[in-house]
């Protein structure tokens, strides 16, 4: 199992999940990016804006960031690679928690694995009345979940421009259009990088 969804929350890991594998940023996605560089994932899309930005002359650092633990420009950086990739799957998660459940990454994910998720709600009362964790429980027990927080503003990010058309996206400042990332030949996302 790769997840556990609750009424108030989604527990997700990896990207071959046939519900939510869309969320990790190891989902195959295609895409060109606005300099015309083919993609194929956001999460190598990601790399290579970081080794651009900190260091374009060095092609090891690439590999060298894959380690890096600093939270505050993961973050800024992951915001532009996570606009890239979603749609009305995002949507669909409503007002749901987004919690990636990685035992072995505490900063993107939670520290726990969907099994340990699984365990607490079987055995916190709790978690099975409300569906969600308590915040001291999260403080407690959980990591960053930098992932997950950061598909809650991209979710937000989307229901606010998802009605719009192009044109109302140019006129509202959005003048360096992307489309990107297809799966089953439907749109994912329309946004500036």
């Amino acid at each position: 199992m790769d997840f556990v969804e609750t009424d108030r929350a989604v527990y997700f890991y990896g990207q071959r999940d046939a519900k939510f594998g869309f969320l990790s940023n190891f989902h195959p996605c295609e895409f060109m990016d606005t300099e015309g560089r083919r993609f194929y994932s956001s999460e190598q899309y990601f790399m290579k804006r970081k080794q651009e930005m900190f260091d374009p002359a060095n092609g090891k650092l690439a590999i060298a960031l894959l380690r890096a633990k600093a939270p505050a420009a993961a973050k800024k950086l992951g915001r532009q690679a996570l606009k890239l990739k979603f749609s009305a799957k995002l949507l669909a998660t409503s007002d749901k928690s987004l919690y990636e459940a990685s035992r072995h990454d505490a900063i993107w994910g939670i520290g726990l694995s969907v099994a340990s998720v699984a365990t607490m709600f079987r055995e916190s009362e709790s978690f099975r009345r409300t569906g969600n964790v308590d915040a001291e429980t999260r403080d407690l027990c959980f990591g960053k979940n930098l992932l997950g927080n950061a598909l809650v503003e991209a979710r937000a990010w989307l229901r606010d421009y998802s009605k719009c058309d192009t044109k109302t996206l140019l006129l509202a400042g959005y003048s360096d259009i992307v489309v990107a990332c297809y799966l089953s030949n439907s749109l994912f996302a329309v946004f500036q990088i």
